[in-house]
């Protein structure tokens, strides 16, 4: 269920060169002349201290750097924060205290964390007692890890590679970071102020803008690149333990092969996080780039004797709907679309094109305008929700990479997904065709929608014009797709544009 009037956000940045600097010369050679074997040597010892000097700047392994983003939130607030949504969710959550089990991931746990981008903060690990395949970490290291999972996975490094990558989301403080760029849109700057006050303000702060702790809170939204980031140091972290880091590759093609065929196992996991193929790809990249281990830890005693010790336990109890996921809306039936159409027009008189009779627009401004079909938006507080219908509007490149279709496409798709985290591009869907006699780009994404619990279809068509990119976003429940996806195709090619 995408949000009415979407909001896209940009952001600069500026590469810097650096110069480099001869720090050290033995001046011309001369063959022939004794001083050249002087300087030959001279020049032998002033490399080797110059690699040793870099050495002791840079990393030796090519990993890839990364920062964490803009955070209005303090490293003890992130606790503080983490700290008191770890208590709401228990409250929801059905945890299994056994000390074996816990003492395995807390030892497991802080072994990777002391590698991590952040590792003093007070990381616990805690095993839920759910069947689904899932993890999730709060702000300040406070880290959940369904049983599911343990039981999916086959051997230590598996299981490694989900504690890094949650360990990696509390390290870069994605969380706040998360609500800091929400509060960056919402906020009066007053209140951005407060939560630099008195320890424990922030709590009162965020309340009155309406912003949860909570397991469906905002802060658990991650973005695809703050996912990407987290899988990347957890990879790293992972391997600067000395454990196996493909571990998390073949997790991830677990994921795949159980995503196609018991896709009900996963619901949870997909609607926290993007799909696995593409990311199995950037991690195996990244191991390339890392020091070859010689005897990695791949599996463990610890490891199997916690699963036989799971499976010897009662089933986990199906899973409660506040535990990991809002429950469903009870939405009207929308009527199926018109099979009459008529033709729209914008009051700028930029575009047109046609759209079934019984739809109507509830919202129209400059290029944009958002038409659904009867019940196809409702409104949750302030916020109005499209489930059915579409939304039109021009979107301006603003990082440099909107010269052509392909990245201004790909900038859009960043930022919608950036703005709809449970949203990911499916594979292989994206293709070239014509759009009144220009090209374009159609792509297909699709999630679990937040508040309907459905899984929901995005389809995506970019279009170059003067002004911008021109875009279709045409939103539809994965159940209905069949029903919408040739009204949609009709709506596209009856397009026309204004010279």
């Amino acid at each position: 269920m995408l949000p009415q009037g979407l909001q896209f956000h940009s952001y600069r940045f500026t590469k810097k060169s650096n110069s480099s600097k001869n720090l050290a010369s033995c001046g011309s050679l001369s063959i022939g002349n004794p001083q050249s074997v002087i300087c030959n040597h001279r020049r032998v010892m002033c490399l080797w201290l110059l690699t040793l000097w870099s050495a002791s700047l840079h990393p030796v392994s090519g990993q890839t750097q990364l920062r964490p983003g803009m955070n209005f939130f303090s490293v003890k607030q992130d606790v503080e924060i983490g700290r008191e949504a770890s208590r709401e969710a228990e409250n929801q959550l059905a945890l299994l205290h056994g000390s074996e089990a816990e003492g395995y991931l807390n030892n497991l746990g802080k072994r990777i964390a002391r590698h991590s981008k952040n590792p003093d903060l007070p990381y616990e690990f805690k095993l839920v007692n759910s069947k689904e395949i899932n993890a999730f970490a709060f702000p300040g290291g406070f880290i959940y890890v369904n049983r599911g999972l343990i039981e999916a996975a086959d051997n230590e490094s598996e299981v490694a590679g989900v504690l890094g990558h949650e360990i990696s989301h509390a390290a870069l403080r994605h969380g706040t970071n998360q609500m800091s760029k929400q509060l960056l849109i919402t906020a009066p700057l007053s209140i951005i102020g407060g939560l630099f006050g008195q320890s424990g303000g922030w709590k009162e702060q965020l309340a009155v803008l309406g912003i949860s702790l909570g397991i469906n809170g905002l802060m658990m939204k991650y973005s695809r690149n703050a996912e990407s980031q987290a899988d990347l140091a957890g990879v790293q972290a992972v391997h600067a333990s000395d454990i196996d880091p493909e571990g998390m590759m073949t997790f991830f093609k677990k994921l795949e092969t159980l995503r196609k065929n018991q896709p009900g196992t996963l619901e949870s996991f997909f609607a926290s996080h993007p799909a696995p193929q593409d990311r199995e790809k950037a991690v195996g990249e990244e191991i390339v780039k890392l020091a070859l281990l010689k005897n990695p830890q791949r599996d463990s005693d610890g490891f199997h004797k916690l699963k036989t010790n799971l499976a010897s336990m009662p089933a986990a109890p199906a899973p409660r709907q506040q535990a990991n996921r809002p429950a469903p809306d009870q939405t009207a039936r929308i009527p199926e679309p018109s099979p009459r159409f008529v033709a729209f027009e914008p009051r700028n008189g930029l575009y047109q094109f046609d759209i079934p009779d019984n739809w109507q627009v509830v919202s129209e401004s400059g290029a944009g305008v958002t038409i659904v079909p009867p019940g196809g938006a409702r409104s949750y507080g302030d916020q109005t929700q499209v489930s059915h219908g579409m939304m039109v509007n021009l979107f301006e490149a603003t990082d440099g990479r909107g010269g052509r279709l392909e990245d201004a496409t790909n900038q859009f798709l960043d930022n919608l997904q950036h703005g709809n985290p449970h949203l990911h591009v499916v594979r292989g869907s994206q293709a070239k065709f014509n759009l009144a006699g220009q090209k374009a780009i159609r792509t297909l994404l699709t999630g679990v929608a937040p508040r309907t619990n459905q899984w929901e279809d995005v389809w995506v068509v970019t279009h170059a014009h003067p002004d911008g990119l021109f875009y279709f976003v045409f939103v539809s429940p994965e159940s209905d797709f069949h029903t919408y996806k040739p009204v949609f195709n009709k709506i596209v090619k009856s397009a026309r544009f204004s010279q």
